[in-house]
């Protein structure tokens, strides 16, 4: 039997997918920008713990100074004060087939604090 993901591990690879989809979709794009939590949900059942709101923000650039470090360890535990969660849609790469390694370059992997690892 396998051990479930923390959930943590999940927002993680959740996000691969929603930024993912956002870059080729651009119906989804809108949504997500306007209700992500709902759309989490609906589009691949990643429920976001109550009192986190998760906000993507469209970027044009790689300047990411928008979005505060935030552990994403508090998906883990119990949150008793609501918390906005930004994140970003980084623009689209040139080759999609390496998004997650596009995705990877925008940090040291070794010192990972937030969800999309741009800090």
């Amino acid at each position: 039997m396998s051990e479930k993901l923390p959930v943590s591990s999940q927002w993680v690879i959740t996000y691969y997918k929603a930024v993912s989809k956002a870059w080729s979709d651009g119906e989804f794009q809108s949504e997500l920008l306007k209700s992500a939590n709902k759309m989490l949900e609906e589009q691949f059942g990643f429920v976001v713990p109550k009192n986190i709101e998760v906000q993507f923000q469209k970027l044009d650039n790689n300047d990411f100074s928008d979005f505060p470090i935030k552990n994403i360890g508090m998906f883990d535990e119990s949150q008793a004060e609501n918390v906005l969660f930004k994140v970003p849609i980084p623009p689209k790469p040139e080759d999609i087939k390496n998004s997650l390694d596009y995705l990877c370059s925008f940090t040291n992997l070794s010192d990972v604090n937030c969800c999309s690892f741009c800090c």
